[in-house]
């Protein structure tokens, strides 16, 4: 199992899989700049399979109800950031001077510092800080509790804040460690509101679509990898820390999400890429709600050309990037009626039931990352079809391709996760 680096930033905390857990010093970004960090995870982490009983599980969703148990903003007139830090210190933990992007964000924070935490397993850098006063400090925790990959410890004018996934403590020690130093309990995190999807009508209500879905089935599928972890032995645990599947996601999509036939919103995508650092950056756009992107990634020498349609009639949209002649994304999205929606990447296919904000049932499956593998758009395409793409398509290239097959299969929340063989991690959720 990789050891994992999570960088925590201001605003979200980004998995990265390779030899140690560290929460960094990321600020504020837009959507898409979050996206592009996101984009640099490496997959989950492979894990053993077993199989939990309900009772099991019911005890793990109690513990992490516990866990997000609402706590107001207490304030203890003895606490000080001096008198935090020295009794960090003689915890035994190192301190360092507080990162100068924290102290230019909103509300502007007065003073703080850096305390190193490690175990067996992780080195993160946390943030402590120290506001005017216990609104500012109040307003800043709540903000960035809404991003879902932390949880705020706030105590009158004082902050900091432990890695999670949708309320879900990453390090439950790192958390009781910053819950003792700060003299309470971490904030409530609260769970956005289901977004009601609407029928699209260019590529970028595609988009919106997509996102919706994406959201609520990474929701559920990682928030119940991690509650099976907590309740798992000792020797069957995954470790909270290292889960995070990434489900058809897009590394592109982000920086095209608003294509439509607004040319105002067509020449805000060209300056998008070009504030990343691409250069010769065109846009066309020869047929209504098909566009063609061009340009050079920096530090590259190859052009390449992403292309991005929409179709009126089915609803469906298809990205496809090309760079120096290499295939590097193909994503597709078709909506299959009957609140069923179908994805297709280069390695990826799913069938998503999707209705009221929850998902209601799915099946994915992830191939092996070898080229001879992947998905073609002329010959596997599936944008602006619907016939054929069904849960046997999903499993079409067979058991034995596979590093992940993850599926809903009844009413209750169950996960087996041992049938870690041949490399393939089998994952098995019951929707509640």
């Amino acid at each position: 199992m990789k050891r994992s680096i999570i960088f925590l930033s201001f605003i979200c905390i980004t998995l990265l899989f390779t030899s140690c857990s560290i929460l960094g010093n990321n600020t504020k970004t837009t959507e898409a700049a979050k996206a592009a960090e996101t984009t640099k995870a490496v997959e989950a982490t492979k894990a053993d399979e077993t199989a939990k009983t309900a009772e099991t599980t019911k005890t793990a969703e109690t513990t992490v109800q516990s866990e997000a148990t609402k706590v107001e903003n207490t304030s203890d007139s003895s606490l000080t950031l001096a008198g935090i830090k020295k009794a960090a210190q003689e915890a035994g933990y190192e301190v360092g001077v507080a990162d100068e992007r924290r102290m230019d964000n909103e509300p502007k924070p007065v003073d703080g510092f850096e305390l190193v935490y490690k175990d067996e397993y992780s080195q993160s850098y946390i943030p402590v800080i120290e506001f005017k006063n216990a609104d500012d400090a109040w307003t800043y925790a709540k903000q960035i509790n809404e991003e879902g990959y932390v949880l705020s410890i706030v105590n009158g004018k004082f902050l900091t804040m432990t890695g999670a996934k949708y309320g879900v403590t990453l390090n439950d020690n790192e958390r009781n460690l910053l819950e003792t130093l700060l003299k309470t309990k971490a904030m409530e995190y609260t769970e956005a509101g289901p977004v009601k999807l609407e029928p699209a009508k260019d590529y970028a209500g595609a988009c919106l679509q997509r996102d919706a879905i994406y959201k609520a089935l990474d929701k559920l599928v990682n928030k119940s990898v991690l509650l099976y972890d907590k309740a798992a032995a000792g020797d069957k645990r995954i470790s909270a820390a290292f889960v995070s599947f990434s489900l058809i996601s897009s590394g592109d999509l982000a920086f095209v999400s608003n294509l439509c036939e607004d040319q105002v919103q067509l020449d805000a995508v060209v300056k998008l890429w070009e504030m990343f650092g691409v250069a010769d950056m065109k846009l066309k756009h020869d047929a209504a709600h098909d566009y063609v992107l061009t340009g050079k990634r920096m530090g590259l020498d190859t052009t390449f050309e992403i292309h991005c349609c929409f179709d009126r009639e089915t609803g469906s949209m298809r990205l496809t990037d090309i760079d120096g002649g290499e295939v590097l994304e193909l994503y597709e999205f078709v909506p299959l009626g009957g609140d069923k929606y179908a994805f297709q990447t280069l390695y990826e296919r799913a069938i998503i039931e999707y209705k009221d904000g929850n998902i209601k049932s799915f099946v994915y499956s992830l191939n092996k990352r070898e080229k001879a593998l992947a998905y073609n758009s002329a010959t596997d395409g599936i944008y602006g079809k619907s016939g054929g793409v069904d849960e046997a398509w999903v499993s079409k290239a067979g058991e034995d391709s596979y590093e992940q097959f993850i599926s809903s299969i009844g009413t209750k929340l169950n996960i087996a996760a041992d049938s870690f063989t041949g490399g393939r991690l089998k994952v098995e959720i019951d929707i509640q």
